[in-house]
């Protein structure tokens, strides 16, 4: 089973045992009576997962032996390649000293005929030189004797000179056979060698038929045990996704959840919940306080929170991004500590804080920063573990400490997860967990982000008797600038009433009242046409409220009151 997989069954099961509550003598929430299987199943998944892994060893170490087989019939033919270029080569040269020692032959050949025909030449004049000699016994005077003589010793020379040819021949002619009889020896050692090379590579061609005959036996046979295990493994995943899906029914029969959603802590959550980093540097020691369903504060709207610090400085210590994100909201002129001097959690708007857009319309919240530390501004994009302040102890606070937080679309506070903690308590934070930061800080340029795009739906004030049809966002606002805020009312003619709130704040100022106006409707479609804005001259940039609803009688700007409205950022 996959890492991902595993820790989803980990989460699973972590959401399916009920939390703990706050350190103390408070009592432990009710549990269930129906006992807990999930660390039976955990331990069944683990074991069937433990074969699968042994299996997949085995899988390994075979597929290893075929590639050292692979290996060595490879060797082995690359040395049977270079015994047939050493063969060839031998077959070259001895056909080069053939081709020599053919024309030598030749050479012998035609040497021998010349001492054939010179042989003739020396014993014709051999016969000339006896009839001249029986002249010369037979010459009657003097003339004709001198000219026998003559004849005779013109003769002995010619012959004499073929006598020597005939020798300069038969020396050139043993020369040449000598040379025949070396190529020979040559040619000869060379067969040999040929011979030995031959040898040597029919050896080790017999030895790479065998290496091949063993490897497809073993690829045979591994083939077949690979095929048997892949059918083990399929079952034993099977198995596995069988044990994932009674506890996926178990929680359900609990608390049957919707589809997308899963149970948490008593109620049924989204499934895509936040993941990020511990919001302290890495290598920070982290301790914490209050997590989820805190006594102390964290109920209510502050139910999903948690109160961390570090351990070893416990104050100043830079706070960074959960994750990465543009900045939508900022405050860090905050200088009091509500609960020294005496101010209530509802009346209490002296904490620092910094609010970040992660752009799919989730958004983290730092809380209690020490004064004037922010080190960003409204709009700017931050890297996961960018620098964003220091811890400090402003607004309703006990101790230094950072109070983060997490909302969705609405800004209703939702559960988070920290990387870090994924395999100890399956993302969640815990009351006196001490943890070590792995968020990397980097107070550099990020990749530019956006404020997430939640526009208000048309049905959004349709309790209020208004539909929406014109886009209106439900997060942020520029600020100055006009919105076509149209749509139709279910009364036709009754006016439509907006109403813009600006919060008010002890330090940066802010009117703490409503702003009211209203837009006619057509009396027959109920259709209404105007602007929406927020200008600089009556607004500061910040939080803000507004509310959009229709009259509560004709032809009158009259309306009826309200418990909550939609939470907004004014940016500059």
């Amino acid at each position: 089973m996959s890492m991902k997989g595993r820790a989803f069954s980990l989460t699973l099961l972590m959401l399916l045992v009920p939390l703990a509550g706050c350190t103390g003598n408070d009592p432990p929430p009710s549990q269930d009576s129906t006992p807990q299987t999930g660390p039976v199943d955990d331990a069944a998944i683990a074991s069937l997962e433990s074969q699968i892994a042994s299996l997949e060893s085995q899988i390994a170490t075979l597929e290893e032996e075929i590639e050292t087989i692979t290996d060595f019939a490879y060797s082995q033919g690359q040395r049977i390649g270079e015994l047939n270029l050493q063969i060839e080569n031998k077959n070259s040269e001895i056909s080069s000293l053939e081709g020599q020692i053919s024309s030598l032959n030749a050479e012998i050949a035609s040497l021998n005929a010349s001492i054939g025909e010179l042989d003739s030449m020396i014993a014709s004049k051999d016969q000339q030189i006896l009839a001249l000699e029986e002249e010369v016994e037979d010459a009657q005077n003097n003339s004709s004797l001198q000219s026998a003589i003559d004849e005779l010793q013109t003769t002995i020379v010619l012959r004499d000179l073929l006598l020597m040819q005939k020798n300069s021949t038969i020396t050139q002619q043993n020369s040449t056979i000598t040379q025949r009889d070396q190529m020979i020896s040559s040619m000869t050692s060379e067969i040999y060698d040929l011979q030995q090379v031959i040898a040597d590579r029919d050896a080790l061609s017999a030895i790479l038929n065998s290496t091949i005959a063993t490897l497809e036996q073993t690829i045979a046979e591994n083939d077949a045990t690979i095929t048997t295990i892949q059918g083990t493994v399929s079952d034993l995943q099977a198995q596995i996704a069988s044990l994932e899906a009674e506890i996926i029914q178990m929680g359900q029969d609990l608390h049957p959840c919707g589809q997308g959603t899963t149970l948490h802590m008593g109620e049924c959550v989204s499934n895509d919940l936040p993941w990020g980093r511990l919001p302290f540097p890495v290598g920070t020691n982290i301790t914490t306080g209050q997590t989820f369903n805190g006594v102390f504060s964290h109920y209510g709207e502050g139910y999903y929170a948690v109160d961390m610090w570090d351990s070893d400085e416990y104050d100043g210590t830079p706070i960074v991004a959960f994750k990465a994100g543009v900045v939508l909201h900022v405050k860090e002129d905050g200088s009091i500590n509500c609960i020294d001097s005496g101010i209530s959690l509802s009346d209490c708007r002296h904490a620092n804080y910094v609010v970040i857009d992660h752009g799919d319309s989730t958004y983290s919240r730092y809380h209690h920063l020490k004064y004037n530390s922010v080190n960003v501004s409204v709009g700017e994009s931050v890297d996961q573990g960018h620098q964003i302040g220091l811890l400090g102890n402003t607004g309703y606070s006990s101790g230094p400490h950072l109070h983060f937080s997490v909302k969705d679309e609405n800004w209703n506070s939702i559960p988070f997860f920290f990387e870090e903690l994924a395999n100890v308590s399956a993302g969640l934070a815990y009351v006196g967990m001490e943890a070590v930061s792995n968020n990397t800080n980097l107070s550099t340029s990020a990749t530019s982000f956006s404020f997430s795009e939640y526009n208000c739906p048309e049905y959004a004030f349709a309790y209020r008797g208004v539909v929406i049809t014109s886009t209106i966002p439900c997060r942020a606002f520029d600020m100055d600038t006009p919105y076509n805020l149209s749509g139709y009312i279910v009364t036709p003619g009754r006016k439509i009433v907006v109403h813009q709130y600006e919060l008010d704040d002890p330090i940066s100022g802010g009117s703490g009242s409503w702003d009211h106006f209203c837009i006619d409707s057509d009396s027959s479609t109920g259709e209404f046409s105007g602007s929406l804005w927020w200008n600089s001259s009556t607004y500061e940039a910040g939080m803000a409220h507004f509310m959009i609803q229709m009259a509560d009688t004709d032809d009158s700007c009259h309306w009826e009151g309200w418990a909550e409205s939609p939470m907004v950022f004014i940016i500059p």
